[in-house]
């Protein structure tokens, strides 16, 4: 095993990515972290001679076979591999993505990972992984949100709305998607469009420039301007499943996502829709939304994303425990303990909404919804479970268990929509 540096000093960490170091978000922190000795990225192919003197590798996408050679060289060599995601799960991602389907060298994504701990955002994510077959998660948030201050979902009329319609910089893996998502997308385009003018809301968009889109503004096209200064400027978002969604939440900002292929959405959101009319009937609930929307919309965000204003203080200290752990194994040492143990997860984010989370009825939401999320691809089994709780929790009669039986039964209607279209 590679020599290690002592835990109360600098842990020396590489990254190993095939993604160039631009396109990366959550690093830049934790390379100047006082205890990280950071040594750039690794060279691919890497061997054991690449580890000599490495203390930790962090992972950002385990899909390239190289990634996943070099992860393997690791655990020959004994150093500990950590995979930090950097946004949210998707259901193209994990299950319709072409680079886990090559013959010669594809692997199944995420399913399971190969580092020995992987660092998400929130607990439905940690549902996801674990569905997956992934068992050493830390629940950290995520380090891109650290300048972020959770924000309660606003509601009622906006003195000055204003809609952004944005997608993800990748909604699409293959050609067919791609031809399918387009038509879909400039159609809701073209129905935001006249819907805004009937209601006097200006309507601002954030398109790929890549796209031949139709009767669109330059503007629209870009450059455009840093995406969260974009946010700061709208009152409601409309936006594919990505964590473009995360992000406007956080920000208080009533979000819907659109997803024309109706899959099962596992960042979920109180506005949902698969087609432009679904769109247009939830309009004016999206720019004026209830106290219940809203509410609930906080309730989604406490599932989805810790608080990450120490995220990446939390990375590294968790880093720093297991090398620690991983010297005292090696060693054959039982008696070495770290000076200070650290908290193994991020606290949950904290919103005004007026639910108590430690009411009965709440935790065990709390603890269905995520085991619902993990089975939403078992159809059939997932239609009683939703039709049964959404049953249960309505028959309490409350405000709360309303608005969350009306969304199961959405969910439920999502999935057998799904079903009439497969051929």
């Amino acid at each position: 095993m590679s020599q290690m540096s002592s835990f109360s000093g600098r842990n020396r960490i590489v990254l190993a990515t095939p993604e160039p170091p631009a396109r990366l978000f959550n690093y830049d922190g934790i390379a100047s972290h006082p205890k990280v000795d950071w040594r750039s990225q690794l060279p691919f192919p890497c061997d054991s001679t690449d580890l000599e003197n490495i203390d930790a590798v962090i992972i950002s996408d385990e899909w390239a076979p190289q990634v996943r050679a070099c992860i393997a060289a690791c655990k020959l060599k004994g150093v500990p591999t950590f995979h930090i995601l950097d946004g949210v799960i998707r259901w193209k991602n994990l299950f319709e993505n072409p680079r886990s389907l090559v013959p010669e060298n594809g692997t199944p994504f995420m399913r399971p990972l190969m580092s020995d701990m992987t660092f998400v955002m929130g607990d439905l994510q940690a549902a996801v992984l674990r569905w997956l077959g992934n068992t050493m998660i830390c629940v950290s948030g995520l380090p891109r949100f650290a300048s972020y201050e959770p924000k309660s979902c606003s509601f009622g009329d906006h003195p000055h709305p204003r809609l952004l319609l944005a997608s993800s910089n990748r909604p699409w893996y293959t050609e067919s998607q791609r031809d399918f998502f387009i038509p879909s997308f400039q159609r809701l385009l073209d129905v935001l469009k006249r819907d805004c003018a009937s209601l006097g809301v200006p309507l601002h968009c954030r398109l790929s420039p890549l796209v031949e889109w139709e009767n669109v503004e330059p503007a629209w096209l870009g450059p455009h301007p840093p995406f969260h200064e974009q946010l700061q400027s709208c009152s409601a978002l409309i936006t594919t499943p990505s964590t473009i969604a995360v992000e406007a939440m956080l920000l208080g900002i009533p979000t819907l996502i659109f997803d024309p292929w109706a899959d099962p959405i596992l960042t979920p959101s109180p506005w949902v829709a698969d087609h432009a009319n679904a769109v247009s009937t939830l309009l004016p609930s999206l720019l004026s939304p209830s106290k219940e929307k809203a509410s609930l919309q906080d309730f989604i965000l406490h599932l989805t994303v810790r608080d990450s204003r120490n995220s990446t203080e939390l990375i590294v200290n968790v880093i720093a425990q297991e090398v620690e752990k991983r010297r005292a194994q090696f060693s054959g040492s039982t008696s070495q303990q770290p000076d200070q143990v650290f908290p193994m997860e991020a606290p949950p984010i904290k919103t005004s909404f007026d639910w108590d989370l430690d009411t009965p009825h709440v935790v065990g939401l709390i603890q269905t919804i995520p085991q619902l999320v993990a089975m939403l691809h078992e159809e059939r089994r997932t239609m009683h479970m939703i039709t049964q709780l959404s049953d249960t929790i309505q028959s309490t009669h409350t405000p709360f268990n309303r608005v969350v039986a009306n969304r199961l039964k959405y969910l439920l209607k999502q999935l057998f929509v799904r079903q009439r279209r497969r051929p």
